[in-house]
């Protein structure tokens, strides 16, 4: 049975109407949870009011949302992962699917001077041809490998989203999407957290409670 939410006379109904004080509690755990340096722009207000096309959900009381967005390569070239293992999962599957997709065509683009150099399709890689000398070569294989990690189709979307239930009840989820780039309307690994807060105060510790978690699930 879906939660019935009576909202207490003492707490505004919207997060909007929240003292301001929570609501900058709210957009500061973002940005502290945030994996570069970052702007107000890449925070979002969390759509929560009745209008012509959107009808939002009864537990959906508006909020804030941070939004980054990584081109596969970023995590192949650096090394980075994010905490949660079915997002990660996903991520080295999309990887490989572009790696490969980036030999083929590559093998496809030089096959006449790679059958004049006597190599194999399967020792087509980029150590194997600079060890052969072929530098030229080597940087276009890289390249290849790069363009196919890079560009909307090899986006990844990851989100922090505080959501107001109303009520002082709040819920922190940390999700992230890899398979349907460059849409991003599912997700491939989440994690949630639900708490109470009444004050600016109480929002704060809760908040401080999670952090580590919060941020080991979303890098």
């Amino acid at each position: 049975m879906a939660k019935v939410l009576k909202y207490s006379k003492e707490m505004p109904e919207y997060f909007d109407e929240l003292p301001q004080e929570m609501q900058d509690v709210a957009r500061e755990f973002l940005n502290e949870c945030s994996t570069e340096v970052i702007n107000d722009e890449k925070i979002e207000d969390i759509e929560c009011r009745s209008r012509s096309g959107f009808i939002p959900y009864d537990w959906n009381r508006g909020g804030l949302q941070l939004y980054e967005y990584r081109d596969l390569g970023y995590f192949w070239g650096s090394g980075y992962s994010v905490g949660i293992p079915e997002a990660q999962a996903s991520i080295e599957k999309w990887t490989e699917q572009a790696l490969k997709d980036a030999k083929e065509a590559f093998i496809e683009k030089y096959a006449e001077e790679l059958s004049d150099l006597e190599i194999k399709n399967d020792d087509v890689d980029y150590h194997t041809l600079e060890d052969k000398g072929l530098h030229s070569l080597a940087n276009d294989f890289c390249e290849y490998e790069m363009e196919h990690m890079s560009g909307d189709y090899s986006s990844t979307q990851h989100t922090i989203r505080i959501l107001y239930s109303g009520n002082g009840e709040f819920n922190v989820e940390v999700f992230h999407s890899i398979s349907d780039a460059p849409y991003h309307r599912g997700s491939d690994g989440s994690k949630r957290w639900t708490f109470d807060a009444f004050t600016a105060k109480q929002l704060k510790t809760e908040l401080d409670k999670i952090k580590k978690e919060v941020v080991d699930s979303y890098l």
